[in-house]
């Protein structure tokens, strides 16, 4: 621990750690395997049933489903419970990784991946390949010694990212010290924000976008008069936008020739590459002027680039805004309203609740070079909304258009922590496994897309059933010929495939993929019928609406009750409590924990350690590792060939354990005059095998430019007559589902080589995304890719980062737009949540020590913390006889319908809500008081902590607790923010738009 050096991590047990054994020996903890015969959800209907029925069950079960519905019916959900190991994990970067390969699935049979994750679904989907922004990324090096000024873009990067928390600190003192500041813009005064920034410019949710509009206005207010000519000293440096900058104005069709930077109108025979025209009125610049004409009067001049446009085109841009709504005047959206609206910084004001003058001074703070390098942070709940990517999007053009790039320290990143450092000589520890099989190809969809993958499968079934989709209101469920919400992420894509021996999928001559059919001649779905949900809450407590997914789940048949039947949908779950995704899972099995089974993990700044069994596991847990072991074993016997695929799963020897996978690496290095442990024992190893080694040294940086920005200052202030070759590289034929017919291939719009502030294959990507799996729906004459349509069929995606009003979102989504519910906007509050510093995600939610930190009872004080045999305690059903589980119907047994029970009034707890304090006044609204909030999606009992940290208009739930909805009156006493989450994804991306709801208080 260094106290002086940004790089050193400082690290210390934090009260997640500190109060681990509450976890440990929790009564709540899974034992034995369970299985449901009831109806999924029902506590009551688990019972005890041993590791080989549960195996034997399980292997039967997958192979009925995949025999019948080929590998992609299986599916390994997203899973993060643990995170941190690549041996022991589950369902993200485990033995089961969804993202990746899995050597276990692959040796099954093969399986359905998805792509992308929770956490950043938006900013990976986005990345900065359709804009091409090459800002480059800060650590602590960087900001304490190059930076001048930080903007924190609703960061809460000291509670989320622990490892990076004490260099972030350090480095923003050195930066001080040498006179930067740092700004904080967000809804919700944050830790961070407390802890680092000077300056916290309040905005509402949800309005980041609408800001960054506000601020380009301002930079085109300085630089162009009303008549469209340049003013001295204006904010927008014109020659560098024309030279580098595709779409921020208007611009005819023209070729470019990538090695030479030379334009040309009509094709020559040197390979120059078609660039589309940015038609009249369609660039950002005519979108954020709106109905004022100036730069339809600015000429195009003096700059190479300037010089050949207006020879086809005179003026910057060819007319006002000339995006339309179909609806014209009667159009439902604010969003299309505000098309004719110029962008000014009162606009975006009015919006944004940050004073008008505030946004003038940031646009000032970027566009003038003096305050560069800029370290722009931006977080996941900024891009982990309904309109995530478009932020992404925004974002990256306000740091193009003020040339936040090409220099050390000006950027765009994510938590800027200490340099990593790796000691020398350390274990190399790996498993060869050359005997398994590829696993065969199938639609790779989106993470969060799950649900409409087994709405796809069982469509019919849960029609008949009584599934009703009266938590999606924004859909019509009962005329929905695919069952599929949205189009569509990838879900439309999950036929069966027909295959060639070595599983590669045929192709018909039109193109498409072959789809296999059932004996009815229709084709057969395979959406998911079987998950494996290896360590993780996803289906019942972390993706958006578990209410809508308890309905789909007890509407779907129960699949453990006929395990060689493939028509019935089944889950597994491998946990070490009954959460609520395991709860409403068919087959529980009981897992160790990150202490009770041996593992490598990765260390914060340093190298991976080898951690062996510290505890011993409760009742019948296993690990990850055995667990998988005994699961190919099960699988091998059903094929014929007995513990084959084990053995090729654990590297050829049987029953390998990851310690012999050690003691190999161990015996190797220890003779080995190169190694820190050479001359040591084993037991020397286990008593201290982590490597030593101090963090980097502090290494102040010097601020340098790149090659490419280089040239290009040099070339700006020169006469720039001739054609300037930038180089760089935007996404043509991009995205998950990128799977096309050679047609669309062709026609797919062509890079520019310069940076996109406009992209035109952002929507082309977006309307042909997986054509290629959707051959039966071009066979019956229907449209394939996905849908660019909203409710008055105008399109959902945009080429340019348009503010969306949250309004909109919400009116789509509550089922305004389609006259099902209608909603007071102005009663409303915007919701979002933020993770806190006792929670990883909804792990250790049951944790009393740390539920202590973030519940409160009635009246607001703290709870006493001795809940540990009422809340999460629902294990204890596979220590009694059947029948005697009948009154365990949730989670919190100190709690009934809504109040405490008789004598607990002082551990019953709920989950805590910020509320800004003059909110509160004005609702009557005292803090500690148990409040409802809801929306048309669910309710939530809360207890209001009335503060001045939020802005008006705004109630912060933290995320990850657990989901537990009352039996009578369904309202869920666990705090759950995705209760009141829409469905609905997040545009463009069909990501989780988790972090946008609007909610009125039902209950003071």
């Amino acid at each position: 621990m260094d106290s002086d050096n940004p790089n050193c991590s400082s690290s210390r047990a934090c009260a997640k750690c500190r109060s681990y054994k509450f976890r440990l020996y929790h009564p709540g903890r899974l034992k034995y395997p369970l299985k449901q015969t009831k109806k999924r959800g029902d506590l009551s209907g688990f019972v005890r049933i041993s590791w080989e029925q549960a195996l034997d069950e399980i292997a039967r079960k997958h192979k009925a489903v995949t025999d019948k519905y080929g590998p992609e019916s299986f599916h390994s959900i997203y899973a993060c419970g643990a995170y941190s190991s690549s041996w022991q994990g589950g369902g993200y970067t485990g033995i089961w990784t969804g993202i990746s390969t899995s050597a276990a699935a692959s040796l099954m049979g093969g399986y359905a991946k998805y792509t992308h994750d929770y956490s950043f679904h938006q900013r990976s989907f986005f990345g900065t390949g359709y804009t091409g922004y090459n800002g480059s990324s800060a650590n602590a090096n960087t900001v304490a010694s190059a930076v001048k000024n930080v903007v924190l873009w609703g960061s809460n990067a000291l509670s989320t990212v622990n490892s990076s928390a004490y260099s972030e600190i350090r480095s923003v003192e050195m930066l001080k010290q040498r006179g930067g500041k740092v700004w904080f813009i967000g809804p919700e005064f944050v830790d961070t924000g407390v802890t680092l920034a000077d300056t916290w410019y309040q905005m509402k949710p949800y309005t980041d976008t609408a800001l960054i509009l506000g601020m380009l206005y301002h930079a085109i207010d300085t630089t162009f008069d009303a008549d469209g000519n340049k003013k001295a000293g204006g904010l927008l440096d014109v020659d560098y936008i024309d030279t580098m900058v595709y779409g921020f104005f208007d611009s005819p069709e023209y070729y470019i020739n990538k090695d030479t930077g030379t334009i040309s109108f009509t094709a020559p025979a040197d390979g120059s590459v078609k660039v589309n025209a940015v038609p009249a009125g369609r660039s950002l610049s005519a979108y954020i002027m709106g109905r004022d004409a100036r730069l339809t009067k600015a000429a195009y001049s003096g700059n190479y680039v300037a010089d050949q446009f207006a020879s086809k085109q005179a003026k910057r841009n060819g007319s006002i805004c000339s995006y339309i709504s179909s609806a014209g005047n009667a159009t439902k959206y604010k969003t299309k309203k505000d098309f004719l609206t110029p962008k000014t910084p009162k606009w975006a004001s009015d919006i944004t609740g940050i004073p008008e003058q505030a946004i003038k001074d940031l646009a000032e703070l970027y566009f003038n070079q003096d305050n560069h390098p800029i370290y722009s942070e931006w977080c996941g709940a900024q891009q982990k909304q309904a309109n995530g990517v478009i932020n992404m999007f925004a974002l990256q053009a306000l740091l193009i258009l003020s040339k936040s790039w090409g220099q050390t320290g000006d950027g765009l990143g994510r938590a800027f922590g200490g340099a990593r450092s790796n000691a020398a000589g350390t274990l190399n520890v790996s498993i060869s496994r050359p005997d398994v099989p590829s696993s065969p190809a199938t639609p790779v969809i989106s993470c969060t897309q799950w649900h409409n993958a087994i709405k796809f499968a069982f469509k019919e079934q849960l029609t008949a059933n009584g599934y009703s989709a009266k938590y999606i209101p924004d859909w019509d469920y009962r005329n929905s010929e695919s069952g599929v919400y949205y189009e569509d992420g990838g879900a439309k894509a999950l036929y069966t495939w027909d295959r060639e021996a070595d599983g590669t999928i045929k192709t018909n001559a039109d193109g498409y993929y072959k789809w296999k059919t059932g004996k009815d001649g229709k084709p057969l779905k395979a959406g998911f019928r079987f998950i494996l949900n290896s360590g993780g809450n996803i289906p019942m407590n972390q993706h958006m609406d578990p209410n809508d997914a308890r309905e789909m789940f007890e509407a779907l048949d129960l699949g453990s009750t006929q395990p060689d039947n493939p028509d019935t949908f089944c889950m597994v779950s491998f946990d070490n409590f009954l959460s609520p995704s395991p709860r409403w899972s068919d087959y529980v099995l009981p897992a160790a924990t990150t202490w009770e089974q041996e593992d490598i993990i990765s260390i914060s700044l340093g190298n991976s350690l080898y951690i062996p069994v510290v505890s011993n596991a409760p009742g019948q847990a296993k690990s990850q590792w055995n667990f998988t072991n005994d699961l190919l074993k099960a699988v091998g016997k059903l094929k014929g060939v007995g513990n084959e695929l084990a053995t090729k799963f654990t590297g050829g020897i049987p029953n390998q354990q990851i310690e012999d996978l050690v003691k190999d690496a161990f015996g190797k290095a220890s003779v080995n005059p190169q190694s820190l442990y050479h001359g040591k024992t084993w037991e020397d190893f286990i008593n201290n095998p982590y490597a030593p080694k101090t963090a980097s040294e502090y290494a102040p940086v010097t601020v340098t430019k790149t090659t490419l920005r280089e040239n290009l200052d040099n070339y700006l202030a020169g006469n720039m007559s001739q054609a300037f070759i930038s180089g760089i590289k935007t996404n043509e034929k991009a995205g998950y589902g990128a799977q096309w017919l050679q047609s669309t291939i062709d026609l797919c719009p062509k890079a520019s080589g310069r940076f996109h502030v406009y992209s035109d294959s952002l929507v082309y990507c977006y309307e042909h995304r997986f054509e290629q799996w959707h051959g039966y729906l071009a066979s019956k004459g229907q449209a394939t890719g996905q849908a660019n349509k909203d409710f008055e069929n105008d399109p959902l995606v945009y080429p340019i980062p348009l503010y969306y009003a949250y309004e909109d979102y919400f009116n789509e989504a509550y089922g305004v737009m389609n006259g099902k519910n209608t909603l007071d906007m102005n009663k409303g509050y915007l919701l979002t949540t933020t993770h806190d510093r006792y929670r990883a995600h909804s792990s250790q939610s049951e944790n009393p020590y740390l539920r202590e930190l973030t519940h409160r009872i009635k009246g607001g004080a703290l709870y006493s913390g001795n809940d540990w045999n009422e809340y999460g305690n629902i294990g204890a059903a596979q220590e009694v006889k059947a029948g005697e589980t009948a009154n365990l119907a949730r989670l919190n047994q100190t709690i009934s319908k809504g109040q405490p029970i008789a004598g607990k009034e002082n551990v019953a707890s709920w989950s805590e809500v910020w509320m800004n304090n003059q909110d509160a006044a004005a609702e009557g609204i005292a803090d500690g008081q148990l409040i409802t909030i809801g929306n048309p999606i669910g309710d939530v009992r809360v207890i209001a902590r009335v503060t001045d940290r939020v802005v008006r208009g705004f109630i912060g739930l933290h995320q990850g607790c657990w989901y537990d909805p009352d039996p009578d009156d369904g309202i869920d006493d666990g705090g759950c923010a995705n209760t009141l989450m829409a469905q609905r994804p997040s545009r463009v991306d069909h990501g989780n738009g988790q972090q946008s709801a609007m909610v009125w208080i039902k209950n003071k």
